[in-house]
């Protein structure tokens, strides 16, 4: 099948790349392939673009084609361009308490699959716990949940809500700073992003949605220090100031990152 032309910018530059790679499928049904032109061990080919957007290429027509679900690594290519092929793929949705309750099964799935990998290694004691704590968790003031989805795939969520001026987390060993205790602060209770799709960009994404247009100063977390997620925060500017201990689990670091700076005050205030 022939490429839709003319091609510009960034579209003509991954095809070119595409057909100079030697992508090669590692799963799916090789009749499924075959049906579509793409034997077993085939280079995959962008096939066509997406005529409804022409902003993206149909790479991932290919891809899924020749995978028949999903591709277990991209031989020979680089990360700059898995992030291309599967970035514009996802959908992101905002959700209050009433519609994020409708997705709890998904979450629980979800959260399942991301905390079964090390070092976390939770077990159905953990899921019960998540599913259970989402019904009251979903009433809480401010609470906003964003998801990432694929075709009908749910493949990152994150969620939070308010915590009110003057409280902190339980269990804390320190009390943080004044500015931060006496405030309204963001809480993130979970930023999760399924282990096929993660460093494609999606947990960024989501993280900026979530945040963006909210009225608290500060945005709170708890990271489990042996997580490669904790030195990520770091780098995104999150600060520790204080260690809480679970009751089921490891200990946390709790991370604050200022969201909104105070406006300086003006001439003649």
């Amino acid at each position: 099948m022939g490429v839709t032309q003319p091609w510009t910018g960034r579209e003509a530059a991954a095809l070119r790349q595409a057909n100079r790679m030697n992508v090669r499928a590692h799963s799916g049904k090789s009749g499924h392939r075959r049906r579509h032109g793409c034997e077993p061990g085939q280079p995959v080919r962008a096939v066509r673009l997406r005529a409804e957007t022409q902003q993206v290429l149909d790479i991932d027509l290919a891809v899924r084609t020749c995978w028949g679900t999903r591709p277990a690594g991209l031989q020979g290519t680089d990360r700059s361009l898995q992030h291309l092929v599967f970035r514009d793929m996802v959908t992101y949705s905002r959700h209050d308490g009433r519609s994020a309750l409708a997705l709890t099964p998904a979450l629980s799935d979800l959260y399942a699959v991301v905390y079964a990998e090390p070092p976390y290694q939770e077990g159905s004691e953990q899921v019960d716990r998540f599913r259970n704590s989402l019904p009251e968790e979903s009433t809480r003031s401010g609470f906003t949940l964003i998801t990432a989805d694929d075709g009908g795939r749910l493949v990152g969520a994150a969620y939070g809500w308010t915590m009110p001026a003057g409280t902190w987390w339980s269990r804390a060993d320190l009390q943080p700073p004044g500015n931060i205790r006496d405030v309204d602060k963001f809480a993130i209770m979970e930023w999760i992003v399924h282990p096929d799709r993660q460093a494609q960009g999606i947990g960024a994404e989501l993280i900026r949605r979530l945040l963006k247009d909210r009225q608290e100063r500060y945005a709170t977390l708890a990271s489990d220090p042996r997580s490669a997620a904790r030195g990520m925060y770091e780098r995104a500017g999150w600060r520790q100031v204080a260690r809480t201990m679970l009751s089921w689990g490891p200990s946390m670091d709790l991370l604050v990152l200022e969201i909104h700076t105070p406006s300086s005050p003006t001439a003649g205030d």
